[in-house]
């Protein structure tokens, strides 16, 4: 993603989001999806990735991840408001702004199809055309 895109991406975020404990927690160690010095991992974006998990399971699969998991944590920590589908929504404007584009982005599936499901086929065609290069 572009310094332009992540830009705009940032001027979709509401003022609770800019505020939140995970934009705090995350300025003093850096923006970045990266190690540490020491070699340990920035736990407030390890925060973000278990938090996409489960976001994805109570969305899509209308499940809590665990016993203890409250969404309302999710709303204060990251400063988000609504419902499922409005949640959603805005946690993927967080995690588009600050996750590094990966191999698991797929763009051959629009962001509204289910993510526990959008990468099949895709996974499918990168495992078939690995074997026909390895023979």
């Amino acid at each position: 993603m572009s310094e332009d895109e992540k830009i705009e991406m940032f001027a979709q975020w509401t003022p609770e989001m800019k505020i939140s404990p995970f934009m705090q927690a995350l300025e003093q160690q850096g923006l970045e999806y990266k190690r540490l010095e020491d070699g340990k991992v920035n736990m407030d974006m390890v925060n973000l990735l278990i938090t996409k998990r489960d976001l994805v399971m109570w969305r899509y699969c209308n499940s809590k991840p665990h016993r203890h998991w409250k969404v309302t944590d999710v709303k204060n920590y990251f400063g988000i408001q609504g419902n499922k589908v409005k949640l959603y929504e805005q946690f993927t404007i967080i995690w588009k702004t600050l996750m590094p584009k990966k191999s698991w982005d797929c763009e051959k599936h629009p962001e509204e199809t289910s993510p526990v499901s959008q990468c099949r086929s895709c996974i499918r065609e990168r495992r078939l055309s690995r074997e026909t290069a390895s023979e």
